[in-house]
């Protein structure tokens, strides 16, 4: 795939889970992690 079609299936994605809470707060997620992890998508 090129960068748009990751984008999109990517943006797409999200959009699927993004009421689900237990993808955005994980019980194993730790302050450390969540700290360094977020960058992936820009999130702090």
């Amino acid at each position: 795939m090129n960068d748009i079609s990751d984008a999109m299936v990517t943006a797409a994605g999200l959009r699927f889970i993004a009421g689900e809470s237990k993808y955005w707060h994980p019980k194993a997620l730790s302050a450390s992690v969540r700290e360094t992890e977020g960058w992936v998508f820009g999130i702090l």
